[in-house]
């Protein structure tokens, strides 16, 4: 009878087992089967993302270069093409950044950094596209030095994404408000709005990967779904952490970040950002060597450093450049070189002109503007003997404050 007992116990633990193992089978294969639909709902809004600023700039592009047009258009039609094509850059942006992710090689550069200066910047620079809604934009903040340990652009993103974010699904006449606090080991940065609000449903998943609130052909707003988890991926790589509140549909929105206090002898108090000082011109009178193999990326940008008051000499090859250093009295104040280039790229270009004497430029600042964003591509470049880096689409005011930078250094 033992013996009898001890086989059929044997076969309920075996069917019982068996039964936890189809269980854990099939819970494995549902969330596969969902993952798989997430990601072609995913990759079919990638296409229609891209395409959708791509038709716009195309279409006004053709009427610009085929029809004569009232200034009023042209106006129009250069603001839609600007949106356009910074949609488009934010969107690769955030592929690419996901891409790091995914792959363990997002890198973060930290250093001690004033966290009020940081939101400050975000707070003003969207409050053009929150007047233009007639949106009511605060900031309240009980210190103006909260020191943290941090990445300054990466820190910016995570509150640029967050603000744009609240400004895109809160209606006209709505209320966004950004707090900044304290405690003694913690700051603390809130967004709060009175927009569209998460529903209970989506509110647990809204930082997940590849995963958007609304899914359908007909959503109102634009985007990939990817910028809140890259939010929480780089919140959580400077140790802190990220919430998200809502009471429902319509009800707004508060989403939380929590970042720790850096503690040192040195104080940010009354430290900002290096300013241009309200110079119209800020790089007047210096000479700078421009070098890009693209004509409408050298024009683009030449004409942008004339008329900051620079003058500038571009040049489409590193020969070219290699020629005019040989044959000048070496007065470039910096040179700013593409990397990617036919024949000799940038790193080859740099290292030549390291070996070159002081008179000839041998030891002018020099700053890579290129379209690889990676850190072994900057880690290659500053090892060429670059000493600031630059990414494209290059951002305006970022760009001279680094080549301003150069001239201190």
């Amino acid at each position: 009878m033992m013996g009898i007992v001890r086989r059929i116990t044997e076969r309920k633990n075996a069917d019982k087992e068996l039964s936890r193992v189809y269980a854990l089978e099939k819970k494995a294969r549902d969330e596969a089967e969902e993952a798989n639909r997430t990601k072609d709902y995913f990759l079919a809004l990638v296409s229609h993302e891209l395409r959708s600023p791509l038709n716009a700039i195309l279409g006004w592009t053709k009427i610009l270069l085929t029809k004569v047009v009232d200034d009023e258009t042209r106006q129009n039609a250069l603001e839609t093409i600007e949106r356009s094509a910074l949609s488009q850059a934010k969107l690769i942006g955030d592929l690419v950044d996901s891409a790091r992710i995914a792959s363990g090689k997002l890198r973060l550069e930290l250093c001690p950094m004033n966290i009020f200066d940081a939101v400050n910047t975000i707070f003003n620079s969207q409050k053009p596209a929150a007047e233009t809604k007639q949106i009511n934009l605060q900031f309240n903040f009980d210190t103006q030095n909260a020191s943290v340990f941090g990445d300054l652009i990466r820190l910016q993103q995570v509150f640029t994404n967050l603000l744009t974010n609240a400004v895109k699904f809160t209606p006209e006449n709505g209320n966004i408000e950004i707090h900044l606090t304290t405690d003694n080991k913690n700051v603390f940065v809130s967004v709060k709005d009175n927009g569209q609000g998460i529903s209970a449903e989506i509110l647990p998943r809204i930082f997940r990967q590849f995963s958007q609130g609304d899914q359908t052909v007909s959503r109102d707003q634009g985007g990939l779904g990817l910028g809140l988890s890259i939010v929480k991926t780089l919140v959580e790589k400077h140790e802190g952490t990220i919430t998200a509140q809502s009471d429902g549909i319509g009800q707004g929105a508060i989403f939380t970040v929590r970042l720790p206090l850096y503690f040192s002898q040195n104080s940010f108090a009354g430290k900002k950002e290096v300013a241009l000082n309200g110079d119209e011109k800020p790089l007047a009178n210096l000479k700078i060597l421009f070098v890009e193999d693209d004509t409408d990326s050298r024009e683009v940008l030449q004409l942008f450093l004339e008329q900051n008051g620079a003058v500038v000499e571009s040049v489409e090859s590193a020969a070219k450049a290699v020629e005019i250093l040989e044959n000048s009295k070496g007065n470039f104040d910096v040179i700013i070189s593409d990397l990617a280039m036919p024949n000799e790229d940038g790193y080859s270009l740099i290292s030549r002109i390291r070996q070159f004497p002081v008179e000839k430029c041998g030891k002018t600042p020099a700053l890579a503007l290129s379209a690889f964003a990676t850190k072994e591509n900057k880690e290659r470049a500053y090892l060429s003997g670059f000493q600031k880096y630059h990414t494209k689409p290059f951002e305006p005011d970022l760009l001279i404050k680094d080549i301003l930078g150069l001239l201190r250094k």
